[in-house]
């Protein structure tokens, strides 16, 4: 085990506890700046959305800041400006959120803002018609993008029919196109709501005194519904290769990878760190090293490790020369079994153990790191002690452990592909 890598991040002190409706706050105080950073989280994502209804959650989300009970969307948009404020909506795969950056002293009025577009949307029909339009035209415009074709592709070779993670959260053209105001309120009636939300706030504010605000604001709000569905792990993929013309294009974007495991499970933090020193320590890891910077067949190349509570997705991804696909496709393939075969190296394992223990310790500067910080810590069940216990979890990691890892769950040969670009000549 490495010993003498970085020095041990500070302590990140945080309270939680409950407010009267149920709701679990997480507040770190931190009188060093005069801003405050919040994000309330609802477990009311697009996995719940069918494939007649989907990019509801993402519409729903968006839609929040359109008009409330109490403001016009014009008007919230006055207030948020005057006071110098930032307050955003969206939702994703997992969860919607509500977030705010504001001053201290202007707090309560940030909290005004935020229980009113979380608790009393109206879904004005003219904003929502609006914001339609805004998101079919992102939806023709991905249409178009090789790096969202490409992992649409992916996504349909990982997860089988009937899979929430399959579904496009922003929906399709037809799907959003009949989605109407109602549905919207519909969607917010039954997937907003205490038992699927979370608070998670730091910065200048104490927070007994933060206890009083919340629950004077939002103890009212206690509509009944049902939890959140827990979102099942797929099946292995066979490994398959899509490929997708997008016209007009010069460059190829390609994904080569698998489903591995969840965030929860033992191996991740092990697997981490293989995928770190595989495609992105330094310039991009071993795969920046040799099929970028050496055999010159990718403008970039990273590997990933998505972060969720079911079985994640561990991929490559590359924006390649349309003539070098199938080269750079048996570079990663080569980089992938040198991995398999011998492992890492003692410097490698090394200099990601300092990066990581590193980059926690820089995270823990500003309040959205430790904002994001806490996010994890909640969503994972990871300890309120986790910054503290994070250096000996990073530490505790060895090369053979990082082989076994990388045996248990990375592909050995071909894995699921997928390649968007313009038609292809010359390397097959």
């Amino acid at each position: 085990m490495n010993t003498a890598i970085a020095p041990t991040p500070p302590r990140l002190a945080i309270d939680r506890w409950l407010l009267p409706n149920g709701i679990p706050v997480l507040v770190h105080e931190n009188p060093t700046h005069p801003l405050v950073n919040l994000r309330c989280l609802v477990a009311g994502g697009s996995t719940e959305d069918t494939p007649e209804n989907a990019g509801l959650a993402s519409f729903t989300g968006s839609a929040l800041l359109r008009g409330t009970e109490h403001y016009t969307f014009e008007q919230l948009n006055e207030v948020i400006d005057s006071a110098g404020m930032s307050l955003h909506t969206q939702a994703g795969r997992d969860h919607a959120s509500v977030s705010a950056r504001c001053l201290s002293e202007d707090l309560p009025l940030a909290l005004d803002l935020i229980s009113e577009v979380l608790c009393r949307p109206t879904f004005p029909p003219e904003e929502v018609t609006k914001l339609q339009h805004q998101i079919l035209t992102r939806i023709r415009q991905a249409q178009h993008n090789t790096r969202a074709v490409v992992g649409r592709l992916f996504r349909e070779a990982a997860y089988p029919v009937g899979h929430p993670y399959r579904l496009p959260p922003n929906g399709e053209e037809e799907s959003v196109r009949a989605l109407t105001p109602d549905d919207l309120a519909a969607c917010h009636r039954t997937r907003y709501g205490p038992q699927r939300t979370c608070i998670i706030v730091s910065g200048d504010v104490r927070s007994a005194e933060l206890r009083d605000l919340l629950a004077a604001r939002l103890d009212d709000w206690r509509p009944e519904v049902a939890p959140a569905p827990a979102v099942p792990d797929a099946p292995d993929a066979v490994p398959t290769t899509s490929e997708r013309e997008v016209p007009g294009k010069t460059q190829s974007d390609l994904i080569f990878g698998t489903l591995a495991i969840r965030r929860g499970h033992p191996e991740w933090e092990t697997l981490r760190q293989a995928t770190i020193i595989f495609g992105q320590l330094g310039l991009s890891g071993r795969l920046g090293a040799t099929v970028r910077d050496e055999q010159g067949l990718a403008y970039g190349v990273h590997s990933t490790l998505d972060a969720t509570t079911t079985r994640t997705a561990w991929t490559v991804r590359a924006g390649v020369n349309p003539a070098n696909v199938d080269r750079a496709l048996t570079s990663i393939r080569s980089e992938l079994a040198k991995l398999r075969d011998t492992g890492v190296t003692q410097d490698e394992l090394a200099g990601v153990q300092r990066y990581l223990i590193g980059s926690m310790a820089l995270q823990l500067e500003t309040n959205a790191g430790i904002t994001s910080l806490m996010q994890q810590i909640e969503q994972f069940d990871l300890g309120l002690d986790y910054v503290e216990r994070r250096p000996t979890l990073v530490q505790a990691v060895t090369r053979d452990a990082i082989l076994d890892t990388v045996h248990h769950h990375l592909p050995a040969g071909d894995a699921i592909t997928a390649i968007a670009g313009p038609t292809r000549s010359g390397d097959r």
